[in-house]
Parts: C-alpha cells; sequence; structure tokens
C-alpha cells in the first residue's frame, strides 16, 4: 500500500495488527514464555502435547471445533519444526513484546489515508486478540474500506467459518471497483 499501491488492485485485510494494539492481555504469558531464555524451551517441548496447544490456540475462536488435531499439528510444526522456524518466533515476539515498536504500526496510517483502491476489512466480531476497535479504525483510515463482520468468530474467521468468509471475499471481488 505505501511502496507500491498501483500494484494493488483490491485488498482483503483480516482480523490484522494495525494500532498496536497486539499483543492482547490473553496472549501475553504465552509470548513472555516464548521469549523466556529458561521458559522458552520448556514452553516449546509442552507445545507436544495436545492438551497443551488446544489451550495455548483456543483463545483464537470461539469455537473449539477449527482446531483439531491436524490443524493445531499444522501450526505448531510450522513454528516448531526446526531451530530456525522457533528463533524466527523468539525474534517476532521480541519485537512485539518490545515497547518502542508499538509506534510502528501507526508508521503507514499516512500512506493509508492515500491509498485508493477499494478495501475489504473482514473481521471476527468475537475476535478478543486484535479488538473490534482496530477493525473501525482501519476503515477509517482507509478511503475506500468497508468492513463486513462474520458473526460467531474470533480472531480466525477464514478457519473458523470458511464459507461466510469466502462469500464475503467472493462478493467483494465481483464489485466494480
Amino acid at each position: 500500500m505505501a511502496s507500491a499501491p498501483e500494484r494493488l488492485g483490491r485488498v482483503v485485510l483480516t482480523n490484522v495488527e494495525a494500532s498496536g494494539a497486539w499483543p492482547s492481555a490473553a496472549e501475553l504469558p504465552n509470548l513472555r514464555a516464548v521469549v523466556h531464555p529458561v521458559v522458552g524451551p520448556v514452553f516449546k517441548a509442552m507445545l507436544g502435547a495436545r492438551a497443551v496447544r488446544q489451550s495455548v490456540f483456543s483463545i483464537a475462536t470461539v469455537e473449539a471445533h477449527p482446531l483439531d488435531a491436524s490443524t493445531l499439528d499444522h501450526v505448531v510444526d510450522g513454528l516448531t519444526s526446526s531451530p530456525e522456524r522457533w528463533q524466527r518466533l523468539v525474534r517476532f515476539y521480541r519485537w512485539q513484546l518490545d515497547p518502542s515498536r508499538r509506534a510502528s504500526p501507526l508508521a503507514g496510517v499516512p500512506a493509508m489515508r492515500r491509498f485508493d483502491r477499494p478495501v475489504l476489512v473482514l473481521w471476527g466480531a468475537a475476535d478478543t486478540n486484535v479488538w473490534a476497535q482496530v477493525a473501525q479504525r482501519l476503515v477509517g483510515d482507509l478511503p475506500r474500506a468497508r468492513l463486513e463482520w462474520v458473526e460467531r468468530t474470533g480472531h480466525l474467521p477464514r478457519l473458523e467459518r470458511p464459507a461466510a468468509s469466502l462469500a464475503a471475499v467472493d462478493r467483494f471481488l465481483a464489485e466494480a471497483p
């Protein structure tokens, strides 16, 4: 949006951090555990247990069904399957926990306000990780944005309500520019 807006015809944003509001209070203990030099390796080992995986990721959805064992395996394996992947997660969480980075999501606001293409802000109505106010702020900062809520859905609308999410994107893409 900032460096090459001409390359984008339309944009769909869904439950993204955009105002320095992440991580949420519910996520902080897990982020702190991952980056802790002693607790981090123990936490990583504990993620091998399905019950721990389910507990850690349960804050992202309204209902537990999208987080079946296979889905959790893919998510956790993608984060922990090699030392390099784990270290990338540790670096990202350290950055997220750094108070000095709170302004970085806001640095893009001037470019967002100049972006003149259609934007769909598709948001899980019950997201407790990235709040509804962030979605509303995005719509206020993007001149051609509109907000569509996916009801009974948390942070992962594409996973929790795939049919409703896909229908919203299909409608958006079918509209005239």
